[in-house]
């Protein structure tokens, strides 16, 4: 009875390592086939590079960073013309007066119409009625 058992515990543990051994062959092909290996050494190499820039960041906190007025005006690069806040507001308000706005919705319109028999107007421009189809004059 004991040789029976010895074999017994023999065959569980056998299988067991078997069960095991195919798990972790299964595990690293899944690993594998979805690139997790890859991903995880990426990961890893991000993470130092980012610990290494935060330790240089902070060894170079002493540096002052002056900011000089003169060089943030309003010159354009070819250095033409250096233009005021003022001369910002008076531009905005040309372009947004109720007058300019008036005239644009006025030149949109169309100046000389024609209109067909079926009562649409149309464009001097147009070939045919896009309402009735009638072809129009020339």
């Amino acid at each position: 009875m004991d040789k029976i058992m010895e074999n017994i515990v023999g065959i569980i543990f056998l299988n067991f390592l078997i069960v095991l051994t195919l798990a972790l062959i299964t595990r690293e092909f899944w690993c594998w086939w979805f690139k997790q290996n890859k991903i995880v050494k990426l990961l890893e190499d991000i993470n130092n590079k980012l610990e290494k820039t935060m330790n240089n960041e902070q060894s170079h906190t002493n540096i002052q960073n002056n900011v000089e007025p003169n060089r943030n005006s309003g010159a354009n690069l070819y250095k033409e013309n250096v233009y005021t806040e003022g001369d910002i507001k008076g531009v905005y308000k040309q372009y947004n007066s109720e007058d300019n706005l008036k005239e644009t919705n006025n030149s949109n319109e169309v100046k000389e119409e024609i209109i067909c028999e079926c009562g649409k107007k149309l464009n001097k421009n147009d070939k045919f009625c896009m309402n009735c189809g009638k072809k129009l004059k020339e």
